[in-house]
């Protein structure tokens, strides 16, 4: 996708920002300026009774917070969740989570996420990318990832020398 904007003047761009495509056949009609905000739930057609069922474990901090080892650790316990508890398949369009941000981090070129991906032109850090896709994870199952957290899961876990 290919987005053309004629503007003089230089454009911030909020990266949780979400891109709408005009098609060309709607000449005429005034394509809009601004950019639409990821809303702050995520409504998904399907059973509600599978997203009821989820537990997630708390996160050892609020997601803004995360180190990339954290954020690695708790998207790959989220992907294997929203897999039915399976290694998801990086890449294969059925596996793809409902909740995972495309736009900035392309499902069909992923080959795992354990390692930053080459060749992508990616407008985030590898470290916030992991944490958009946890962040709209947790909303997606009903949880909060800036409230969903506690300190005692950090003071657990082993420590890396």
């Amino acid at each position: 996708m290919s987005v053309r904007i004629k503007c003089e003047e230089v454009l911030l761009v909020d990266p949780k920002a979400e891109v709408v495509d005009f098609d060309e056949e709607n000449t005429g009609v005034d394509v809009p300026t601004e950019f639409i905000e990821f809303p702050d739930t995520i409504e998904v057609s399907g059973e509600v009774e599978e997203k009821e069922d989820v537990i997630l474990d708390k996160l050892p901090r609020p997601v803004s917070a995360l180190n990339c080892r954290q954020a690695r650790s708790y998207l790959v316990k989220l992907l294997r969740i929203s897999n039915g508890g399976q290694n998801p398949q990086y890449g294969n369009p059925a596996s793809k989570p409902p909740f995972w941000p495309d736009f900035y981090w392309p499902w069909e070129r992923l080959t795992d996420v354990h390692t930053k991906p080459r060749g992508m032109e990616e407008p985030l850090l590898y470290s916030e990318m992991m944490k958009l896709a946890i962040e709209r994870g947790y909303k997606y199952y009903g949880y909060d990832p800036e409230t969903y957290w506690d300190r005692k899961v950090e003071e657990s876990e082993p420590i890396c020398i």
